[in-house]
C-alpha cells in the first residue's frame, strides 16, 4: 500500500469513527417507545411536513398537486395488539439500560453497527437470564425523526422480524407529542 492509499484509508476511517460517535451522541440519554401504527406515522409526518393527512381528507378537499389516494387499512400489527411501554436508557456511547412498563431494568452493551443519513442500526448484547446461555445479542434499525438539526425521536424494527411484529416509536420521557398519545 502506497502513501497516498493509506493517507485515503486512513482519511475514510476517520470520517466513519467520527459518523458514528455523532449518531451514538444522538441516543445518549432515556428515551420512552410505544407501540407505533400507520395512523400515528401518518399523523407525525402530516405534523413534520405541514400536510393533512391525505386519508383524512374528504373526497375533492385535496389541496391542488397532492395525491388522492383510497388505501386499504394497514394490518394491525403484533405491537399494537399491546399497550406497553418501553424504556431505552443509552448510559453511554456503550451501556444500555432497559426495562418493559416499568420493570426491573436490564442491562446491556450496545454498538452501532451501521450507520446512514436517516438512522442506524445497533446490536444489544444483553446477559441471558437462563445460565446455561451466556449472551443475547439482537439488532435493532433505527429511523431517526429529526426537526430543526435535532433528533425528537426514532422509530425502532427488529433486523430480521417478521413485519406484522411491527415498530416502537421511541421520545424522551415527558414529552408531549401526538405520536405518543394513544
Amino acid at each position: 500500500m502506497n502513501s497516498l492509499q493509506f493517507l485515503f484509508v486512513a482519511m475514510l476511517l476517520l470520517c466513519l469513527i467520527g459518523c458514528q460517535q455523532q449518531t451514538a451522541s444522538k441516543l445518549l440519554g432515556r428515551w420512552e417507545g410505544r407501540p407505533d401504527s400507520a395512523a400515528l406515522r401518518a399523523a407525525r409526518e402530516a405534523e413534520k411536513y405541514g400536510d393533512v393527512p391525505v386519508d383524512t381528507m374528504k373526497e375533492g378537499s385535496a389541496k391542488k398537486g397532492s395525491a388522492t389516494r383510497t388505501s386499504e387499512p394497514a394490518p394491525v400489527t403484533d405491537w399494537e395488539n399491546y399497550a406497553v411501554s418501553v424504556l431505552f436508557d443509552f448510559v453511554s456511547s456503550d451501556r444500555l439500560k432497559m426495562s418493559l412498563d416499568g420493570a426491573q431494568p436490564r442491562s446491556g452493551n450496545w454498538k452501532i453497527v451501521s450507520s446512514s443519513p436517516i438512522g442506524c442500526t445497533i446490536e444489544v448484547q444483553t446477559d441471558s437470564e437462563d445460565e446455561d446461555a451466556s449472551v443475547v445479542r439482537r439488532q435493532f434499525q433505527l429511523l431517526f425523526d429529526e426537526r430543526g438539526g435535532a433528533c425528537v425521536g426514532f422509530l425502532l424494527t427488529e433486523v430480521g422480524a417478521d413485519r406484522l411484529q411491527g415498530a416502537l416509536y421511541f421520545l424522551r420521557p415527558g414529552k408531549s407529542s401526538t405520536e405518543q398519545s394513544n
